[in-house]
């Protein structure tokens, strides 16, 4: 079987491709329709099965997350100039500066505000019975509680959307059958003079935001020009991309599984562990950002040389039977739940607490507000995009 992440049939349900190649083909040499200009790789061995996929995001020696300088002015792209395409020592600095941050004390401290974005995103609902949840509900709650913590003003979001949709091309680079470098430039012209601006006119009145801590590391010479822009750039995009994904993709298999849905209405204490399991079913990344080895390795019974991209299908993981009972099932009382939706290792996602606590907050409120929700019968539209799992229009009515 010739596998190709490219089609609207995987988009729309990439599952009958990852039970495949987790069955049949757990080391994949996925062939790309032509050398990359991103990275100069023709192809990359796709890992499927758990226990793999759980050693590629783990691996500390022989592989590495740096991208190569990119066919772009002869020049490394600035959304590569941030901490998840870094390796230790880069990494670990760039981490320091903003873990703090995102700490489990600093996300509690968060809790009002989280509260005060989401009354504001249902305050601009309304009385409306019937519409589309993505465009009025997964999109703006991320995305403004975002702008709040870094700083930014509310009536550029649109356009920070806007460019935000071409990265979303860009790291789906390796796969499609489309030239992204418009997108890339595209992306890049519109969010290095805003964020340049923005970063100048910050630096006279820093506050408490993301932007202004970064601003400071800039300052004491802990984060270069060039990863100071990255920084910022990877946090508005990163800090509601997966988030917004997770609310329509969870609200979608809620409603698609009405007796689980029913059963969390009844057991609300049930809300953290339903939460894991939207991430394990339908996770917001479908597979690591890009690797390439080093030196020779051997990833479950595969050998491989230096110079290798390597692919770990987190999707694909996630749905393991050899790691997960009864895996295709939507179960919201599963435990345990040891997903790889937010990576594992020194990768793991930095804003994993945060989303956790937007997600569960959002629930909490949605289930109050809307207890006899449901699905219209305008099917989902599904983003064709092999990086993301992407619901980009759920009609819902309340």
């Amino acid at each position: 079987m010739k596998v190709d992440f490219c089609t609207e049939a995987f988009f729309t349900n990439p599952h009958p491709t990852y039970h495949y190649l987790r069955e049949r083909a757990p080391a994949y040499w996925y062939p790309f329709y032509t050398q990359s200009k991103l990275t100069g790789s023709r192809g990359m061995w796709v890992f499927s099965r758990y226990d793999d996929v759980a050693q590629i995001l783990r691996m500390g020696g022989g592989i590495t997350k740096v991208v190569p300088p990119v066919v772009v002015n002869n020049r490394l792209s600035v959304f590569n100039e941030h901490l998840l395409d870094k390796d230790p020592p880069d990494h670990t600095r760039m981490r320091a500066v903003v873990e703090n941050f995102f700490s489990a004390r600093s996300i509690t401290a968060m809790d009002g505000l989280i509260h005060e974005v989401v009354d504001f995103v249902f305050d601009n609902i309304g009385t409306r019975t019937e519409f589309d949840f993505i465009a009025e509900f997964a999109l703006q709650l991320p995305l403004l509680l975002f702008s709040r913590l870094m700083g930014v003003p509310f009536e550029d979001l649109a356009k920070i959307r806007q460019w935000s949709e071409m990265v979303t091309f860009y790291l789906d680079s390796g796969l499609c059958q489309r030239s992204v470098m418009h997108e890339l430039e595209s992306a890049e012209a519109g969010f290095i003079p805003y964020f340049k601006e923005l970063i100048d006119k910050r630096r006279s009145e820093v506050g408490g935001d993301l932007l202004s801590l970064l601003i400071t590391a800039n300052d004491e010479g802990k984060l270069s020009d060039q990863e100071l822009l990255g920084m910022a750039v990877f946090f508005i995009f990163a800090g509601h991309e997966s988030t917004a994904d997770l609310l329509g993709t969870g609200l979608y298999t809620l409603c698609s599984y009405p007796e689980q849905l029913q059963l969390l209405q009844q057991q609300r204490a049930l809300l953290p562990t339903a939460i894991e399991e939207m991430m394990r079913f339908e996770s917001p990344a479908q597979r690591g950002g890009f690797r390439v080895t080093t030196q020779g390795c051997q990833i479950g019974e595969k050998k491989l040389q230096a110079g290798e991209q390597v692919c770990a299908l987190i999707s694909a993981a996630n749905r393991d039977p050899r790691q997960f009972r009864n895996a295709d099932s939507f179960d919201i009382t599963r435990q345990p739940n040891r997903h790889l939706a937010f990576g594992s290792g020194i990768h793991t996602c930095l804003g994993n607490t945060l989303a956790r606590r937007e997600l569960r907050i959002a629930f909490e409120r949605l289930l109050d507000r809307w207890p006899n929700i449901k699905l219209t019968a305008h099917p989902p539209k599904w983003a064709a995009n092999s990086f993301f799992r992407r619901i980009d229009s759920l009609w819902i009515r309340v």
